[in-house]
């Protein structure tokens, strides 16, 4: 096991990390140092001054920040007090967990979050993280970097500015947003331009972003042909650098939705948007007949922080984990011809990495043939990631009795009330 040393012994990052800017010091060390040191050597040098156990993890975390300052920060107009309060629960639960042993779940994800964003913690176990110790820097730096900061300053800045940004930008209410979506499922180009020009939104900026599945979650086949015939753009990319596809297959909770997508885009050839489209013999391209992904499933993975999900992607994943990623991609799109060969592959139906797991998410979005497949195979309904946390058996009974009219939520109900205790 690893033993990451102090954080006083490293140098802070750069407020805005890059790579060729490190490739370039590299470079002048092994110059300054008469070519007495390759590199290799230099650029090992180099990381390790940061705190990262090599250049590769210092080049991926890297690549990392600069897919998500493309992708623009994230804050609310409460970030101030959600700022600060954040990182005192974070020290909180680092403190708890470092006198634990074995490791609990990272139900919340905060493992993968230090795993992701502190250089001397870059891509290490649970069990390594919490053996060591969090400085109020460190733990600074994680909240800056979950909504996408390069550092705490610039995520106090943003705060601080943001009641004068709401004093001067015009918000879409939500009077607008749902005349909005009116106009679009009416098919009326005329009167959704007339309520997004009197907001002052840009007509082919808010069509494109509800492909995204960002303005109407949970996508249905008819809004995703109202907002093409309208002039939505599939095969654009947003800033983020990921498809609409990609996007799409996310968010949509949808196979249907997706498909309409997927029939006029290229899709990239990846691990989990395979799954997602249910292109079961490319998917196997990635995995082998033993469950291990290969490294160019490593190297393509749904970052769920950029996606709009939540969470974040853990670096040098279990090979579980990142299965599992895939798989939750099958879940979501009803696609179980994939989730079939995973299982056939060595998956385990009730593998749980965060707070939730498949069935969690089909039971949530209302899956009902999927709800019945996992169950089929062994599904626990009564699972918990912490005593206080929901069961899919929470989730169903509490949409039950919220979403009454509701027939899927009713028929999701019946399969897990029939499954195990009421």
């Amino acid at each position: 096991m690893s033993t990451p040393l102090p954080s006083s012994d490293f140098r802070s990052l750069p407020a805005r990390p890059n790579l060729e800017f490190e490739k370039k010091r590299a470079k002048k060390l092994v110059k300054e140092r008469g070519g007495v040191i390759g590199l290799a050597e230099a650029q090992l040098q180099i990381a390790r001054e940061y705190g990262f156990s090599s250049w590769r993890k210092l080049a991926s975390y890297y690549n990392t920040w600069q897919m998500h300052d493309r992708a623009g920060a994230e804050l609310t107009p409460q970030a101030r007090i959600d700022l600060e309060r954040s990182v005192k629960q974070l020290l909180e639960e680092f403190s708890a967990r470092h006198v634990m042993d074995p490791q609990p779940l990272d139900a919340m994800g905060t493992g993968a979050a230090l795993s992701a964003y502190i250089p001397r913690f870059y891509g290490l176990s649970d069990t390594e993280i919490f053996a060591s110790t969090l400085s109020e820097a460190e733990a600074q730096l994680v909240v800056a970097r979950r909504s996408r900061f390069p550092d705490w300053k610039a995520a106090n800045d943003f705060a601080e500015a943001l009641p004068d940004i709401g004093n001067r930008v015009q918000l879409p209410n939500s009077a607008t947003m749902v005349a909005a979506k009116k106009a679009v499922l009416e098919r009326n180009h005329d009167e959704l331009e007339r309520v997004l020009t009197y907001a002052r939104i840009n007509v082919q900026d808010y069509l494109n972003t509800s492909l995204l599945g960002a303005v109407i979650p949970k996508m249905t086949v008819p809004e995703v042909e109202a907002l093409l015939e309208l002039g939505a753009d599939p095969k654009w990319t947003p800033r983020n650098g990921f498809t609409v596809l990609e996007h799409a297959i996310i968010r949509y909770g949808n196979g249907d939705a997706v498909d309409v997508i997927a029939k006029r885009v290229t899709a990239k050839k990846s691990f989990w948007v395979a799954a997602g489209l249910g292109d079961v013999k490319t998917m196997l391209q990635f995995i082998s007949k033993q469950g291990v992904p290969t490294e160019a499933a490593r190297q393509d993975r749904p970052d769920a922080g950029i996606l709009g999900t939540g969470g974040t992607v853990r670096p040098d994943a279990s090979d579980l984990e990142v299965v599992w990623e895939a798989f939750m991609m099958a879940a979501l799109n009803g696609r179980l011809n994939t989730m079939q060969a995973l299982f056939d592959r060595g998956f385990p139906v009730n593998y749980t990495p965060v707070w939730y797991n498949a069935l969690h998410v089909s039971v949530s979005y209302r899956l009902v043939a999927v709800v019945a497949f996992l169950l089929e195979h062994g599904a626990d309904p009564d699972f918990r990631a912490w005593p206080d946390q929901q069961s899919p058996r929470d989730l169903s009974r509490m949409q039950q009795q919220h979403l009454s009219t509701d027939v899927l939520a009713q028929q999701v109900h019946a399969l897990i009330l029939n499954n195990g205790k009421n």
